[in-house]
C-alpha cells in the first residue's frame, strides 16, 4: 500500500472563501453549487491550501459580527487546510517584500489578524498560485505584489477556466 503525496498547487485568500460560502459573496453555494463543491474538494484534497492567518481572519469576521457563519462553521470543521506558520521562511519573505512596499505589511494595523503578507510568503516558499478576488489596483495589493515578485495569482474565474469546470 502506497501513500499519495499530494503537493499543493494553490493558495486561497479571505475574500474568495467569502464569495463562495457567504450569501453575499458573488459565487455562493445557492446559485453556484457545482464550484462550491468542486472548491470544496480542491481545498480538502489538499490541492488548494490555505494560511492559518486567513483562519483568524474568518474568525474574526465571525466575532465581530456575532451571527452564525456557514464559512467559519466550514472553516472550524476543515482547520487543517490552514496551514501553520513556515517560520523563519515566511518572515523571511516577508520581510522582503515590506522592504520594497511597506504599506502592504502594515496595512490594517488596527486588525489583530492580517493575512495577505503571510499568504504571499507561502506562495513565494512553496510555488503556489494565489487565489484572490484583488484587481490590479492601487501600488500595495496582493496583485501588484504577485507581478513584482513574480507570484502567480487567479480569481475564482481563473480557476474555473484553468480546471475546465463548466458551471
Amino acid at each position: 500500500m502506497s501513500d499519495k503525496i499530494i503537493i499543493p498547487k494553490y493558495t486561497m485568500d479571505l475574500d474568495s472563501f467569502v464569495k463562495i460560502f457567504r450569501d453575499e459573496g458573488a459565487y455562493t453555494k445557492k446559485h453556484f453549487r457545482t464550484l462550491s463543491d468542486k472548491v470544496s474538494n480542491l481545498l480538502i484534497g489538499g490541492i488548494i491550501i490555505s494560511h492559518i492567518e486567513v483562519f483568524k481572519e474568518i474568525e474574526d469576521g465571525y466575532k465581530e459580527s456575532g451571527r452564525k457563519d456557514e464559512l467559519y462553521e466550514w472553516a472550524k470543521s476543515n482547520k487543517n487546510i490552514f496551514k501553520d506558520y513556515n517560520l523563519p521562511d515566511e518572515t523571511f519573505k516577508i520581510k522582503e517584500v515590506g522592504d520594497k512596499f511597506p504599506m502592504f505589511t502594515y496595512q490594517n494595523k488596527e486588525k489583530p489578524n492580517h493575512a495577505d503578507p503571510w499568504l504571499v510568503a507561502q506562495a513565494m516558499i512553496n510555488n503556489l498560485t494565489l487565489i484572490t478576488e484583488e484587481k490590479k489596483m492601487g501600488n500595495s495589493g496582493i496583485p501588484k505584489i504577485c507581478i513584482d515578485f513574480k507570484v502567480r495569482y487567479i480569481d475564482l474565474f481563473g480557476l474555473i477556466k484553468e480546471n475546465g469546470w463548466v458551471m
